[in-house]
């Protein structure tokens, strides 16, 4: 959701220590994967809201570790290419379809973190999946996706 796995692993510690925080206000009424999961979310949309992406060099060309430098940069050209996709998606979608893919999460589970029917989650999770498509179209004409 954030973008960077620096950025991931101090939002999963920051909802881990709220969490614990909070845990006596922990109602029972979900499950405590999909409560925590929301936590989680707020943080993201906190750290979006403050910060603009940039791509530094380091990120494109990591340290090979025998690996080809051609094939690193087409994967992580891929993966920018994807992020960049998922950020064009309005947030609710993009929710979804990370809580869906990325997260393994069931519609059911995604209702609860979303606070939306599940009927609603499969909505989203649709028209997610085709805008998606619809923006990495014309990278894939491109050879990039």
């Amino acid at each position: 959701m954030v973008g960077d796995p620096a950025d991931a692993e101090e939002l999963t510690q920051e909802a881990w220590v709220k969490a614990w925080r909070a845990l006596s206000g922990f109602k029972g009424k979900s499950e405590f994967k999909t409560w925590l999961f929301k936590i989680g979310m707020n943080l993201a949309f906190n750290l979006k809201k403050r910060r603009k992406p940039a791509a530094e060099l380091s990120e494109i060309l990591p340290a090979a570790n025998g690996v080809e430098p051609v094939v690193v940069f087409e994967q992580k050209r891929r993966e920018q290419v994807i992020q960049a996709a998922l950020a064009q998606l309005p947030p609710d979608q993009r929710t979804a379809l990370v809580l869906n893919i990325y997260q393994g999460m069931s519609y059911r589970e995604i209702a609860q973190v979303m606070g939306r029917s599940v009927r609603a989650v499969d909505a989203l999770l649709f028209r997610a999946k085709t805008n998606l498509r619809q923006i990495l179209t014309p990278a894939r004409k491109k050879g990039v996706g």
